[in-house]
């Protein structure tokens, strides 16, 4: 074996000392520094994270709080919310009950309205009022009834008459005088012989001939109608405005009620009150 070609233990020692050493060396400092920076790296992320986590936790410790907050308030609300409702339902009870007992004092009121105006229209039983007569230079309401009594065919005197005035004018009447009869059955000749003032007018009553001037009151025509209360004269403009309206061909009135009829053929329909009125306007809705 040639020696020549081999290196001793102090040869390679050199070597290494001299050359692998100091190689290895700068690539353990290289990978050093690269790992060096990978912790520097690392550690960054974990402070990153732990700094997320801490305002993660921060947050959900606030929600948490918040939400405490918001389930303690929600109770609150649910109870009073419950107490209202109670409340509601309490008042909805009192109003119930206050419109039931709202109902029975207007229907009560209904019935003593009722019963007032039936006792006054039958005060009025005996009564009729004339209208057309102008007031006369010297007015005598009692002969001019008895003189109308002529000119349709029924025969009155004194004794037949209780009471008779003028009444006050109005904006749609004037000129009205109400008679009260001592005997029904007079009353009812009267009322009943009306339609014989048919083409006549004032012109044709003796204490009119007799005024020196009596062309204002010459051509008056003379009607002659049942009595009736105040609300019933209400009932029968709003019931004659209906039967203008439709082309009714009937209406007139009876003993204090209001009578209406269509035509000929068509049944008879009575009316005291606005509330039978309504139910009939119903009824020819719904038909």
């Amino acid at each position: 074996m040639d020696k020549g070609n081999y290196l001793n233990i102090d040869d390679l020692r050199k070597v290494w000392n001299n050359e692998f050493l100091p190689s290895i060396k700068r690539e353990i400092k290289v990978e050093m520094e690269s790992l060096r920076t990978a912790i520097k790296t690392l550690t960054a992320r974990v402070d990153s994270i732990e700094s997320s986590q801490s305002f993660i936790s921060a947050k959900y410790d606030s929600v948490a709080g918040l939400l405490q907050t918001v389930n303690k308030a929600s109770d609150a609300l649910g109870k009073k919310l419950v107490e209202v409702t109670k409340t509601t339902d309490n008042m909805q009870t009192e109003l119930s009950t206050m419109t039931d007992e709202n109902d029975r004092q207007q229907q009560s009121l209904y019935r003593i309205d009722s019963s007032i105006d039936e006792m006054q229209q039958y005060s009025r039983r005996d009564c009729l009022e004339i209208t057309g007569v102008p007031v006369l230079p010297d007015d005598n309401p009692k002969q001019l009834v008895k003189e109308i009594g002529s000119l349709i065919g029924v025969e009155i005197d004194d004794s037949h008459i209780g009471a008779v005035h003028r009444l006050p004018d109005t904006k749609k009447v004037k000129h009205q005088m109400i008679v009260k009869f001592v005997y029904r059955d007079v009353r009812e000749q009267v009322y009943k012989k009306r339609r014989n003032l048919s083409g006549k007018n004032t012109s044709h009553l003796p204490s009119v001939q007799a005024t020196t001037d009596h062309t204002a009151a010459n051509n008056s025509k003379i009607h002659i109608n049942e009595s009736l209360t105040s609300y019933r004269k209400r009932l029968f403009g709003r019931i004659n405005e209906f039967k203008r309206k439709n082309n009714y061909k009937y209406l007139w009135t009876a003993n204090g009620k209001i009578l209406l009829k269509a035509n000929e053929s068509s049944r008879t329909e009575v009316f005291v009150t606005h509330e039978e009125f309504e139910d009939y306007l119903d009824q020819i809705r719904n038909s």
